[in-house]
């Protein structure tokens, strides 16, 4: 069984596969979502569905991020409605609660002043709607440990969230699939 830091083991039959295979499976469930026009054509784009909405994908997807999050992180938090399946499965894998923010709202669910959070994402491209979450939580004063998303496109988000001093991890880079 992998030793979490969290409060709630990790405790599911993806448990037992070395981190190496969980890796490698949910590389290539990622590669099978690629959208090509063709037979043999090269792939156009990622069918971000395809992840969120088949169990196999969603369930490694969300395992791997959970083994990503800061051992001090207290809530995860989905940046819109849209994030919601992934943040909610991550909570589930992980145990930690969830919360949504949504802009016109503000927040659904618990958030907390001075609470540690992650926001999780499940693409990343320049990073600015990142950004502007992350700057809106901390506004309402939770302390952001880190941005995680899932997918990132190489368009700067790296760059953005680094300038504003924010700690990013992406599980998948375009480039990698």
């Amino acid at each position: 069984m992998i030793v979490s830091s969290h409060p709630f083991p990790l405790s599911n039959p993806l448990d037992v596969q070395p981190p190496g295979i969980r890796w490698a499976e949910l590389r290539q469930d990622v590669l099978n979502t690629l959208v090509r026009n063709a037979p043999g054509e090269e792939p156009r784009m990622l069918d971000l569905s395809a992840m969120l909405t088949r169990p196999a994908i969603l369930r490694r997807l969300a395992a791997t991020l959970a083994e990503r999050l800061p051992p001090a992180t207290e809530r995860l938090v989905a940046p819109s409605a849209a994030g919601v399946t992934l943040v909610a499965a991550v909570a589930l894998e992980s145990g930690l609660p969830f919360c949504l923010l949504t802009p016109a709202d503000g927040v659904f669910g618990d958030l907390f002043p001075g609470e540690p959070v992650v926001l999780v994402t499940a693409v990343t491209a320049t990073g600015s709607a990142v950004s502007a979450t992350a700057s809106a939580l901390i506004s309402r004063g939770a302390r952001v440990l880190t941005v995680l998303t899932a997918l990132d496109t190489n368009l700067g988000a790296a760059e953005r969230l680094g300038a504003q001093g924010l700690d990013y991890i992406a599980c998948i880079r375009t480039e990698e699939v």
